[in-house]
């Protein structure tokens, strides 16, 4: 069976002590343990049986964290993190980002949605990292230049009034 992918964005309240802790709740393996010097740090476990790596990506330049979820039971972590844990959608990430009165909240908003954007096979969409993170584990976040973006997610990403 072909292996797959999915990355879980976590709200901001979410500590990386409360990722230690469902790691230990969900009985995963660590691996390796990031190097928190680091201005990005990763920390991957894998499943009992190995068949699917969790790796916690502390990102501090955006501040943003996720889980790349990679393997047989993709689907099956995935909903245990999202049980477990708040995490954005893409829906609330663009809701938060249209209501958001504060720049900051507008910004994390904006950075929820880069990394909850599903991978589009759309040839105007960048393979590249729109964040810069295309070192990082899993799909680079993917953006689309000005011509891609309908008015609205225009709007939201420049400050500018519709």
């Amino acid at each position: 069976m072909p292996s797959s992918a999915t990355r879980i964005v976590l709200r901001q309240h979410v500590t990386d002590d409360d990722v230690q802790g469902v790691a230990w709740d969900l009985d995963w393996n660590a691996i390796s343990v990031g190097d928190r010097k680091q201005a990005t740090w990763v920390d991957a476990w894998a499943t009992v049986d190995g068949a699917t790596s969790i790796h916690y990506v502390h990102d501090g330049p955006i501040g943003m964290r996720y889980f790349m979820v990679r393997g047989r039971d993709v689907v099956g972590v995935a909903q245990r993190i999202v049980d477990t844990c708040p995490t954005w959608t893409l829906a609330n990430a663009l809701d938060t980002a249209r209501l958001a009165t504060e720049r900051d909240d507008r910004l994390i908003a904006v950075y929820a949605m880069a990394l909850t954007a599903p991978d589009d096979p759309d040839p105007t969409v960048s393979s590249e990292a729109a964040l810069g993170k295309e070192e990082l584990p899993g799909p680079g976040v993917r953006t689309r230049d000005a011509r891609g973006l309908d008015k609205e997610s225009t709007a939201v990403l420049t400050h500018e009034e519709a």
